[in-house]
């Protein structure tokens, strides 16, 4: 019976599959008066934890809004109660520490959570296949946080089933890209797609200030054209994002900070200008019913003086389809002073879309 369940649960006949289920269970508990062997006893044994023990696996966003209530996901079976805890985390490099779950176990064991919440779900827990539901995430404090899901209130070293999420809630969305004679960190308010103008940022140490695009350009110097000659492709930034400083390490692969620091690289159309539309969301992965704040900023790129210049009063148009091409948003926009413009979309309940 076991087999075969798993067999159809395989295969998604998830009716076939939970009768199977229920009557493994039920013929294995009738076996408990009867004279086993050592082998029989732990297959039996394995085949009923596999079967009956409770098991959660869940999927959180990275980042979080201060004190806004997000979505979670999980799917769980014979269980309908989620545990969720939120241990500070000092910074960054702390969080980077914590690379695998037994250091991540061991700081949960030490440390008191800054937040608890418990979850009920409509499930029944007799019902051993699995189901999907959504969860509320409630608001908390920025900051850096090591998120613990599990099934059970108390955390033991030994349970089979359990989740580490590394959060950061923030008000903050950073976007960094490698352009031919500069690296460039853009710094924008994640739900008004606002610029962060004139702020103080920190990158590997040193103090920047943000420009009237909320962008930090830092100038390649002309010994990194060599790739022998990179020794570093990780940068550090540090955004006080009101009592919390904001940290994320940018990783750029070599190819992007050694390609011609003179710009003749055939990455470039031929014509004399180009005109570069720089479109931003406040995330890149979305549940449905979620919404997407997004940015979009217009620059034109003389490729022969070496210089951008801002597009602003241009028309445009953004636009999203469903995978059939059906469109679920239109909207027209002029850019503003500053070359850009945002808005925000309210994801449809069910579909795939562009």
């Amino acid at each position: 019976w076991y087999k075969y369940g798993l067999k159809n649960q395989k295969s998604n006949t998830s009716s076939t599959a939970k009768v199977a289920w229920a009557k493994a269970v039920e013929y294995i508990l009738s076996l408990k008066d009867f004279e086993l062997t050592a082998t029989e006893s732990v297959y039996l044994k394995d085949v009923y934890n596999t079967i009956t023990d409770k098991k959660t696996q869940t999927n959180l966003p990275k980042y979080l809004l201060k004190n806004t209530v997000d979505k979670g996901f999980i799917r769980l079976a014979n269980t309908d109660t989620l545990f969720t805890k939120f241990y500070k985390v000092d910074n960054i490099h702390m969080a980077n520490s914590l690379k695998n779950d037994s250091l991540k176990k061991e700081y949960v064991l030490k440390h008191t959570p800054a937040y608890e919440k418990i979850t009920v779900l409509l499930n029944k827990e007799a019902d051993h296949f699995e189901k999907e539901y959504e969860f509320l995430i409630d608001g908390i404090d920025k900051g850096h946080y090591l998120a613990f899901t599990s099934p059970t209130k108390e955390f033991s070293s030994k349970q089979k089933f359990y989740n580490f999420h590394n959060i950061i809630v923030t008000d903050v969305v950073l976007f960094y890209k490698a352009e031919a004679k500069t690296i460039d960190f853009y710094f924008l308010d994640r739900k008004t797609g606002k610029a962060f103008i004139n702020h103080k940022i920190k990158i590997n140490g040193k103090k920047y200030k943000t420009n009237e695009f909320g962008i930090v350009s830092i100038k390649k110097s002309k010994k990194i054209t060599k790739e022998e000659q990179i020794k570093q492709t990780e940068f550090l930034v540090q955004f006080q994002d009101e009592d919390f400083v904001f940290e994320e390490i940018c990783d750029f692969d070599e190819e992007e900070l050694i390609y011609n620091y003179q710009n003749k690289s055939n990455r470039y159309v031929e014509e004399d200008e180009e005109v570069i539309m720089n479109f931003f969301t406040d995330r890149k992965l979305y549940r449905p019913e979620q919404t997407i704040y997004f940015k979009g900023v217009f620059v034109a790129v003389d490729h022969i003086k070496q210089i951008k210049k801002i597009l602003p009063n241009t028309r445009l148009q953004v636009f999203g389809t469903d995978d059939n091409g059906v469109e679920f948003y239109k909207k027209e926009f002029v850019t503003n002073a500053y070359g850009s413009f945002a808005d925000s979309i309210s994801i449809p309940k069910k579909g795939k879309y562009f």
